[in-house]
């Protein structure tokens, strides 16, 4: 099993025939911009919402949960685990959706550790350390 693509956005919409809708794609940064005039108390919250794409082996077990851990400068500021629906899962690829509505962020490096599990034993992890930046730019009022 591999994680071979993330993508941050705003949300994530699951449509008809098995198609994904992102909406508010971000690349590598996430830019939040305040008045030069109002201080800013950090951490604040902002939707967030992440699709981890895998690719699955013929040999590998087929997850049933997850764990997803964010932290931002190494720093843990958000636990979201659940379930994963194996009938979903095709031969080769699976996409997980992750929507967090209020995520508490800060500028600097957000990264993530993703735990694929089975029966409640781990069957795959990997970290993201530096995933995105979140970078805060005061604009002129």
């Amino acid at each position: 099993m591999k994680l071979y693509d993330f993508i941050f956005c705003d949300d994530i919409r699951h449509e008809q025939n098995n198609k994904l809708s992102l909406m508010g794609l971000y690349s590598d940064r996430i830019i939040i911009q305040s008045n030069r005039m109002v201080s800013i108390k950090w951490p604040i919250s902002i939707p967030l919402a992440l699709l981890l794409r895998f690719q699955i082996y013929t040999k590998d077990e087929k997850p049933d949960g997850f764990e997803l851990e964010y932290f931002i400068n190494k720093k843990l500021i958000a636990n979201v685990h659940g379930k994963i629906n194996e009938a979903k899962i095709d031969i080769a690829t699976f996409n997980l959706t992750v929507k967090n509505l209020g995520m508490p962020v800060e500028p600097g490096k957000l990264g993530f550790t993703v735990k694929l599990l089975k029966k409640n034993k781990f069957l795959y992890s990997e970290t993201k350390e530096e995933a995105i930046e979140i970078l805060h730019k005061a604009m002129e009022a």
